[in-house]
């Protein structure tokens, strides 16, 4: 990405990842740390993103959600880079930031007007795995109630 533009960058939890976002066309790059080799890139015209900025690693670095204000959030699998889903939200509304839980079971989605969205992954991938459509990505643990 060039310099001129403004970049965000961001390392996964575990260390694995960087990922970093700009243009003014949204380009996406995900890293892998030590040899610095890209490991995919996203464009925004290509994959429906509208803006750069937004995005957030999953704890053990298996998950890159991408904010797509106002619309929704792309969930990608580091590893393959395949869209893993695409978070519609109740009503379209400008997105502040995202964050994973520490288990990384649940993304938080906070919009600008302080309202914030929590998406339950576990149940997700539930509902997905009786459709024969989850992730290719080891389950979550039993949840502890």
């Amino acid at each position: 990405m060039p310099a001129s533009t403004s970049v965000k960058v961001a390392f996964s939890p575990d260390g694995r990842w960087l990922a970093a976002s700009g243009g003014k066309e949204p380009v996406y790059r995900l890293y892998r740390t030590g040899s610095w080799e890209l490991r995919f890139e996203l464009t925004g015209s290509q994959n429906q993103l509208a803006e750069a900025g937004l995005s957030a690693l999953s704890p053990d670095g298996e998950i890159w959600a991408i904010g797509n204000p106002p619309n929704n959030t792309h969930l990608y699998s580091t590893a393959t880079g395949r869209q893993l889903a695409i978070l519609e939200p109740p009503h379209r509304a400008a997105m502040a930031s995202l964050a994973f839980s520490p288990d990384g079971t649940t993304l938080a989605v906070m919009q600008r007007d302080s309202v914030v969205q929590l998406w339950d992954l576990r149940y997700l991938r539930q509902e997905l795995a009786a459709l024969n459509l989850d992730w290719d990505l080891p389950p979550y643990a039993p949840a502890i109630h």
